[in-house]
């Protein structure tokens, strides 16, 4: 989250908006895709090793890895927001 700079943002109990996949895209493709990509590939690492509740999530939103929208770029900050609010600690 802080690599991100999201150690604020409000937490989320869902990791994707459940009408996302039925959503029109409307949004041009962001001009920088770098961030969306160091995101995503962060989020894979998590899913893969230690959060599979993520997987799903995190799989539709490496499809638009090429060409990332806004609508794009706010659902995977949602997944992170999501793992912010249900971490456990031990």
């Amino acid at each position: 989250m802080d690599r991100f700079g999201l150690q604020d943002a409000k937490d989320s109990k869902i990791p994707l908006d459940i009408e996302y996949q039925k959503m029109t895209e409307t949004s041009q493709p962001m001009s920088n895709n770098d961030t969306y990509r160091k995101v995503i590939g962060a989020l894979l690492y998590v899913a893969t090793h230690t959060r599979p509740d993520i997987a799903a999530s995190t799989s539709i939103l490496s499809q638009m890895i090429e060409k990332p929208t806004a609508r794009n770029w706010n659902e995977a900050k949602r997944v992170i927001r999501y793992l912010k609010g249900t971490k456990v600690s031990s």
